[in-house]
């Protein structure tokens, strides 16, 4: 299979990475723009997500569902938030695990990592929730409820 890495350039790439670039097996597209996103990742059979860091989000993850593109993940930062294991992605806790299970990841359904990403990411829910926020700050704090007459005993004995 022919791997293509889509990033921006920088000193891992240079020193570890770029070494390793044939142009045929290995390809460098460089930093995707939007389009390129979507044309990488729609025609994708995987996204390897082999991150070591502890990435807060991992907005890829999502792009490339919203694809229908199935991910295989490490088990850092949110991946578990994102990756519906077993449905939109699988998620590995080595690299060694990640080539593997790569076959498992291959075989997901590519409908149903789509819906899966749409239905947790898509812009119906992401309006939704931010709404239900938006509303909560506006109606303001909430009415304080009555303390019972066990937790006035308790808060007078402090």
């Amino acid at each position: 299979m022919r791997l293509i890495l889509a990033a921006a350039e920088n000193d891992y790439y240079r020193d570890v990475v770029a070494p390793q670039v044939d142009g045929t097996q290995i390809v460098y597209a460089g930093e995707a723009d939007y389009p390129t996103k979507v044309q990488l990742f729609g025609g994708a059979r995987a996204l390897l997500y082999p991150v070591q860091s502890r990435e807060p989000f991992g907005l890829v993850l999502a792009e490339a569902m919203s694809c229908g593109t199935p991910v295989a993940a490490l088990d850092r930062g949110a991946v578990r938030e994102v990756v519906d294991d077993g449905v939109t992605g699988i998620i590995f806790n080595s690299v060694e695990q990640m080539a593997g299970g790569l076959a498992r990841v291959l075989a997901l359904d590519r409908r149903r990592v789509r819906e899966g990403a749409v239905a947790r990411f898509g812009v119906d829910r992401m309006v939704a929730e931010y709404e239900a926020v938006y509303r909560r700050l506006v109606a303001g704090p909430a009415e304080p409820r009555d303390e019972t007459a066990v937790e006035r005993t308790d808060r007078a004995r402090r």
